[in-house]
């Protein structure tokens, strides 16, 4: 590995490019007490790096961007309240702000993911307290998830999740 990352070292110098070493970081699988240095300089050893908002782990963390993905969907739906709670905003108009801004921010990087029962279900309880909000609706109100799903016509986040997998394109 440290081979290779000071060949890349040298063709970059070469093409006039220059290596930063504070930002560059590997990581890899196996256990090994010796570190790596290019131009004498050590790099560092990491478990995890994000990467275009993407957390990358040499374990399955799914269920952890999951979690990540989520709230950065609620974030974005906060952002967006005075459209999602105005009373006098057509569906229609709330649904294009949905599929627009919260479905891609909550499925961005979905084709990396590999879905468990626990974590398809905590996608769907977040988009139906999010399509509960749009309409108005409490918990206590004991509105079922189709008829919420029948009134906002919102896609299903996971089958959106599988699309993009699929077919590589977004959702909305």
């Amino acid at each position: 590995m440290e081979e290779q990352l000071n060949v890349l070292n040298n063709i970059s110098l070469e093409s006039g490019l220059k290596m930063h070493k504070g930002k560059t970081k590997y990581m890899n699988n196996f256990e090994s007490n010796k570190d790596i240095t290019t131009d004498k300089e050590k790099i560092e050893k990491v478990e995890s790096y994000k990467y275009l908002g993407q957390t990358t782990y040499l374990k399955d963390t799914t269920k952890e961007e999951v979690t990540c993905r989520i709230r950065a969907g609620w974030s974005c739906f906060g952002r967006n309240r005075e459209i999602f709670l105005d009373d006098k905003m057509p569906i229609s108009l709330k649904r294009l702000v949905y599929d627009q801004c919260i479905l891609p921010t909550m499925t961005y990087g979905c084709q990396t993911w590999s879905l468990t029962k626990a974590t398809t279900q905590k996608l769907r309880v977040a988009q139906r307290a999010m399509e509960r909000k749009i309409l108005g609706i409490k918990l206590t109100d004991r509105v079922k998830c189709s008829e919420i799903r029948k009134r906002t016509q919102i896609q299903d986040i996971v089958d959106c999740g599988e699309t993009k997998m699929e077919m590589g394109w977004t959702c909305g």
